[in-house]
């Protein structure tokens, strides 16, 4: 007869079996697999969140810019027209101007306003990366392109394709200077601020091939920080640049998010557009004076 003690000494130093190692891990894969997908649209539902809070200090700055000084800022300020999408000129974007109203005093008392931004006396300054221009979901947190940190959103300059000119119909266009009063559409259907979604890199180079620049970061006022309603994620490529020209296309918004894109509207308020909107409804949000008020549960 095997002895009582002897045998509970056995069992005890018994190990897993292979198949119960095998089952142990495939309800460790099971569980995984039903957790992780919850888990993604989590993290996704906090950068959406975060993307939003993004847009929401920009359009309270404009705001704030406008109770200050009774006028928003200008898309763009040149003494040249149109902008030409290289790194020459004054090309001070609205970004910019908007500095010291996004608690970014010190990088605004940086600037020397005396010369333009590609200036050297300004590298410093517009290498800086500015956390509230950066979308979170973004592959590239804080994306550089050619040794220029990028802006995630854009300021609407027009509702068409064109060139960057003082003859642009949107609130933020070269050397703009939009008040309330010449909204006549109203804030609630003009669309101010939206989502950018950046080219591949091998695009940016494919278009510095042609002899384009490609994005000049978030300090210049070229399609770096403006952008027209023109499409929605539309993807330009190397071949819609023609050689040599320098004015475009310019290109309309974009986003990282599934299904569409956050905008910051003239009222304050910060709305997700889905892909699918009406590119009739998405031209007329991008024009702020064409009488075309469409209601609240179109867009």
């Amino acid at each position: 007869m095997t002895n009582p003690i002897r045998r509970l000494k056995m069992l005890a130093r018994r190990g897993f079996t292979v198949i119960e190692l095998t089952v142990v891990i495939a309800i460790i894969v099971a569980v995984l697999a039903l957790l992780l997908p919850a888990m993604l649209k989590a993290r996704e539902a906090a950068r959406r969140t975060q993307c939003q809070n993004n847009l929401k200090q920009i359009i309270l700055g404009l705001h704030n810019y406008a109770e200050q000084r009774h006028v928003f800022p200008p898309g763009v300020v040149d003494d040249q027209s149109p902008i030409l999408q290289e790194p020459i000129g004054y090309h001070a974007s609205w970004t910019v101007q908007l500095l010291p109203f996004l608690d970014q005093t010190n990088v605004s008392n940086g600037w020397d306003r005396s010369v333009g931004i590609y200036t050297g006396s300004n590298a410093q300054i517009f290498n800086y990366v500015i956390p509230v221009f950066a979308c979170p979901s973004n592959s590239e947190p804080n994306p550089i392109r050619f040794g220029h940190p990028q802006s995630s959103y854009a300021g609407c300059y027009n509702d068409s394709e064109a060139p960057i000119d003082m003859t642009n119909v949107g609130v933020l266009t070269l050397n703009s200077s939009t008040r309330y009063e010449t909204i006549p559409d109203g804030t609630s259907h003009t669309i101010f601020i939206g989502e950018v979604r950046l080219p591949e890199p091998d695009v940016d180079i494919a278009m510095a091939d042609l002899g384009q620049h490609g994005l000049l970061g978030w300090a210049s006022g070229t399609r770096a920080t403006l952008r027209n309603t023109s499409q929605f994620n539309q993807k330009l490529t190397a071949a819609d640049f023609a050689e040599g020209d320098l004015t475009g296309p310019v290109g309309g918004f974009g986003s990282y998010h599934e299904d569409g894109g956050y905008f910051a509207f003239g009222d304050g308020s910060v709305r997700f557009l889905h892909d699918s909107i009406d590119p009739a409804l998405l031209r007329d949000l991008g024009n702020p004076a064409d009488g075309n008020l469409p209601s609240a549960d179109k867009f």
